[in-house]
């Protein structure tokens, strides 16, 4: 007959296993064993897919497009090489937003825009495992004009740039103005070439065409919209672009319903139009 000390809190049972503990207590053991190797292979899991995320998230080379009018554009090498060395300067800078999840859109096109105004947009995409792909796409200009020897272009927002590959046609401006380029002159030649920017656009929604525009001479804050088969409009920068092109086709409309001919007319003044 076997005998079995009797012990407080402990289960009272003929079955123990080599080690003298019951199958109780050795399924709880095994229990708090499966329990830590659960937890450590979830732990390794999750490691596992974090490592991978950052990897597939992490852009440790960044190819860049460029697009025109939503096509894809003919940039050059040295062009491409250069927007590509502007990314990598951004992403020096920043460099937790070579994650693409902490990447700003925002911020890296404001400084795309700041260093290439000819930037319009941009979309960031990814690629292959460690690869982001970077897409511009370009502004589209409605005006040009040349000044101290280099070609400025202006889009409808009115941004001026100096960098072009677009096949859009821009309208020429013809500067007749006589005054030099000095003395801060060229800044006034920008305000003046942001307001062309605004008020082409305008004009040519109201199905006309612009043959070019001319600043007169001796002053660089009027210009003089030659339109084929219209009226030439004179214009100032002193006033709303949007107010004078509305004034503008008033006018010619009402001079086309009653058969009147007119060289050009004059919409500088507020509520008043000359023509003649």
């Amino acid at each position: 007959m076997q005998l079995h000390v009797y012990r407080r809190n402990r289960t009272i049972s003929s079955h123990t296993n080599a080690e003298g503990m019951t199958h109780r207590a050795h399924y709880l053991q095994l229990r708090a064993v499966r329990r830590r190797i659960a937890a450590i292979a979830t732990c390794f899991i999750i490691a596992a897919f974090t490592a991978l995320y950052l990897a597939v998230q992490f852009a440790g080379t960044i190819p860049v497009q460029v697009q025109s009018g939503g096509t894809l554009g003919v940039a050059s090498r040295d062009e491409r090489d250069k927007y590509v060395q502007l990314v990598n300067d951004y992403l020096v800078s920043r460099p937790i937003e070579r994650f693409r999840f902490a990447l700003s859109e925002d911020a890296l096109r404001m400084y795309l825009q700041h260093e290439a105004p000819e930037i319009a947009s941009l979309r960031v995409k990814g690629g292959a495992i460690g690869e982001a792909v970077v897409s511009l796409e370009w502004r589209q200009p409605v005006a040009s004009w040349r000044l101290n020897d280099t070609q400025y272009f202006v889009d409808r927002y009115g941004v001026i740039f100096a960098t072009s590959n677009t096949t859009t046609t821009a309208v020429e401006v013809i500067d007749n103005s006589g005054v030099r380029a000095e003395a801060g002159a060229q800044v006034v030649s920008h305000r003046l070439l942001s307001f062309v920017g605004i008020v082409v656009p305008l004009l040519e929604k109201q199905g006309w065409t612009i043959e070019h525009i001319e600043v007169p001479p001796s002053t660089t804050r009027q210009i003089i919209v030659k339109v084929s088969g219209k009226p030439a409009i004179r214009m100032t920068i002193d006033r709303a672009g949007e107010a004078q092109v509305a004034d503008a086709v008033s006018a010619i409309t009402h001079l086309t319903s009653r058969s009147q001919q007119a060289e050009y007319i004059d919409v500088r003044t507020a509520r008043r139009v000359f023509y003649r």
